[in-house]
């Protein structure tokens, strides 16, 4: 019998390169997995500046989950310690994840950060 394995790339919860929070939790595998969350925009957000300038552009985030329901939302900054949770991607600006958002197709790009290297 030929069976494939069923890969929800498209989930709000797949990371690419080890097993969603789910699978390891519970033995949950995309085939029927009840947390599946398509995504079906993605959103960057660069602010990369000082801690409280980061806390105080998080706001924003309301609003984008409101009118972008079913977007991911990613995050480049100095900080990602401090973003809350309802960011599904925090990536700390650096040389590797530079190289990775590179080669993501973004629906949306918000910069709040005037620093040419933003």
């Amino acid at each position: 019998m030929n069976s494939k394995t069923i890969i929800h790339a498209d989930c709000r919860f797949f990371l690419g390169y080890i097993p969603c929070r789910f699978h390891k939790s519970e033995g949950a595998h995309c085939e029927n997995c009840s947390h599946y969350d398509r995504i079906e925009e993605k959103i960057l957000i660069i602010k990369l500046g000082a801690i409280g300038d980061v806390i105080r552009t998080t706001p924003l985030l309301e609003k984008l989950k409101v009118e972008h329901p079913k977007a991911a939302i990613w995050w480049l900054t100095l900080t990602p310690e401090i973003l809350p949770p309802t960011v599904d991607r925090k990536l700390k600006f650096d040389l590797a994840n530079t190289l990775y958002i590179e080669n993501v197709d973004f629906d949306l790009l918000i910069n709040l950060d005037k620093d040419p290297e933003a």
